[in-house]
């Protein structure tokens, strides 16, 4: 995913909306045209002794003003949505050069580190934690702790082989399983520093490498001088807590 202001994504959102607006407008005035000449048309051959009902041109007239209006609502409306987009992505800009961590299955390998952290619901008998790359292939596995809660997971980006993986985008997966062999919900966020600010879909991303994380998936925000790697393992369990991080399943 590029690195870039989101300024270009914010003007192609608003050009957009002007076009629909645009289109809208432009058929009312071609309909209120031949309507108008239709009606000149039958006013000038009426029968002067059963003359046209006005108040059927009348309630056609109040309908296209009608409409116009709400036309006109809708370009207010896409106005304001286009400018608050394009403030929500200068917002963002702040982000950049600042950690985060945030809702996301996909860990950005950066510098040659990464980091996430996984939860569980409930104890478990054994946890599973694999990282694939963008291509699928499994490049790191390991067991992971069992307590219910949230742990920290650093990595060094090296592989079961001990060889050092490029930077880019790594899958995160986790299995729980309790006594019984069932599964426990387990959820996953990622850190990364921010690096860029982009547009998808009308929404605004921060980009951590190649990893583009919703804004509103954001968790929280330190300066990247307070969150130092102190992992040198080859994936190193560092903490476990407990958290208010959302129960969702990582992907």
């Amino acid at each position: 995913m590029p690195s870039v202001t989101g300024a270009q994504e914010s003007v192609a959102l608003g050009n957009a909306y002007t076009q629909s607006t645009s289109s809208g407008r432009n058929k009312l005035a071609n309909d209120m045209n031949t309507f108008l000449t239709m009606l000149t048309t039958q006013l000038k051959n009426q029968d002067p002794l059963s003359p046209m009902d006005s108040n059927e041109f009348t309630n056609q007239l109040v309908q296209f003003a009608q409409v116009e209006q709400q036309i006109a609502q809708n370009e207010k409306l896409d106005s304001l949505v286009t400018v608050g987009k394009g403030s929500q992505a200068s917002m963002a800009v702040q982000y950049i050069g600042m950690n985060i961590e945030a809702e996301s299955s996909k860990m950005p390998l950066q510098d040659g580190a990464g980091r996430f952290a996984y939860g569980l619901k409930a104890d478990a008998k054994s946890v599973g934690i694999m990282i694939t790359d963008s291509a699928g292939k499994t490049v790191y596995t390991t067991s992971g702790l069992t307590t219910a809660g949230v742990h920290d997971f650093k990595w060094d980006g090296k592989d079961a082989d001990g060889n050092q993986l490029d930077d880019g985008i790594y899958n995160i997966s986790v299995t729980a399983l309790d006594k019984d062999g069932a599964s426990i919900d387990t959820w996953t966020t990622v850190f990364g520093t921010v690096d860029g600010v982009t547009a998808q879909n009308g929404e605004t991303m921060l980009v951590m490498g190649k990893v583009g994380v919703a804004l509103s998936d954001v968790l929280s925000v330190t300066p990247k001088k307070e969150v130092a790697s102190t992992g040198t393992a080859t994936g190193t369990d560092a903490s476990s807590t407990d958290s208010d991080s959302p129960d969702s399943s990582s992907s």
